[in-house]
């Protein structure tokens, strides 16, 4: 079997610090800095434009085009594209959507599972006070417009007096 530490696919765009150790079968793409005191484990792969300070990213982990800084994220993670973390621990098999913003926080996989089923809840509850509203909207223009009817302006009739 033969052994690669690593791969980088531009060496003149990306730029790894004396102080980062790099595991094996480690696929860095181009545009990537990364800095500190960072272990990067077996068989990661670190897509385009990531940035990763001092931190340590467990095996077989990809990270999509994000920002990592102070975190220790466990073994087959996916980070990404474009998600923000920060003083985080991140657990073993846990996939982090797109755009997320994590500070200061220990995720395991179900975090998301939860946050979806809530969210799927909350959207149901939203969607029949939506309907609520509109109801009690149409039921007041009713009204409304019945009471505007009788009691419309007669033009043979003054106001004041």
């Amino acid at each position: 079997m033969n052994r690669i530490d690593y791969v980088l696919i531009d060496k003149k765009s990306t730029f790894i610090d004396k102080k980062v150790k790099i595991g094996t079968n480690v696929i860095i793409y181009e545009n990537n800095r990364i800095e500190g005191d960072t272990v990067i484990g077996d068989n990661v792969t670190v897509f385009p434009n990531s940035f990763i300070a001092n931190s340590i990213i467990g095996k077989g982990s990809k990270i999509y085009s994000s920002f990592i800084e102070n975190c220790k994220i466990g073994d087959c993670c996916i980070v990404g594209p474009f998600s923000y973390l920060k003083k985080s621990v991140i657990e073993n098999g846990t996939k982090i959507p797109a755009y997320s913003e994590i500070y200061k926080k220990t995720i395991n996989k179900k975090y998301f599972e939860n946050l979806s089923k809530w969210l799927k809840k909350a959207s149901i509850f939203a969607f029949f006070i939506v309907i609520l509203i509109l109801k009690w909207y149409y039921l007041f223009n009713i009204f409304l417009e019945k009471d505007y009817d009788r009691h419309k302006f007669n033009k043979n009739k003054s106001w004041i007096g």
